[in-house]
């Protein structure tokens, strides 16, 4: 076989096979021991996408801006929740556990008729501001395991505790 056919037939395989590997390694020999250079002379198939009716939508690059939340595709963290209940300056339950490195979804019921502030101390300090009879809500990142003090305008009234089961 000539070098000629040799490289027709290299670059028809090549073709053939998607061109995975063939090529590209730089000024590579051919069989004869000589450089050598080729151009596909066959035309590569090509495809196209059909027009955009009124069913079909144009096809786009781009992903949407916002996936639906629990969709299969949904890329919403897990937060493990943490809610205490404030009555009369204390929390209930005085002490909550939570799974190592999974983000806290913390919230504070205020039972009581005055405002407070919640302070939960884990790798820094972490402010909840509680109007009286309402809710207030912080997400705290996935935290080491170890015991974190929950304050109540200043004083220790619960834990929160990352490492072992989840719950009170």
């Amino acid at each position: 076989m000539s070098t000629d056919r040799r490289a027709i037939t290299a670059v028809t395989l090549c073709a053939a096979l998607g061109a995975g590997g063939c090529g590209g390694g730089g000024g590579g020999k051919s069989a004869a021991g000589t450089a050598s250079t080729t151009t596909a002379t066959t035309p590569t198939p090509t495809t196209t996408a059909p027009a955009p009716t009124a069913t079909t939508p144009r096809p786009s690059a781009v992903p949407p801006a916002t996936t639906p939340r629990g969709g299969p595709n949904a890329s919403e963290p897990i937060r493990i929740p943490a809610t205490f209940t404030l009555r009369a300056g204390r929390l209930t339950p005085g002490t909550i556990t939570v799974p190592p490195f999974l983000a806290i979804a913390i919230s504070v019921r205020n039972a009581d008729s005055r405002p407070h502030t919640i302070v939960v101390r884990a790798d820094r300090a972490y402010r909840l501001l509680a109007a009286p009879g309402r809710r207030t809500a912080r997400t705290l990142p996935g935290q080491r395991a170890g015991s974190y003090p929950v304050l109540v305008d200043g004083a220790r009234r619960g834990t929160l505790v990352a490492g072992g089961e989840p719950g009170p």
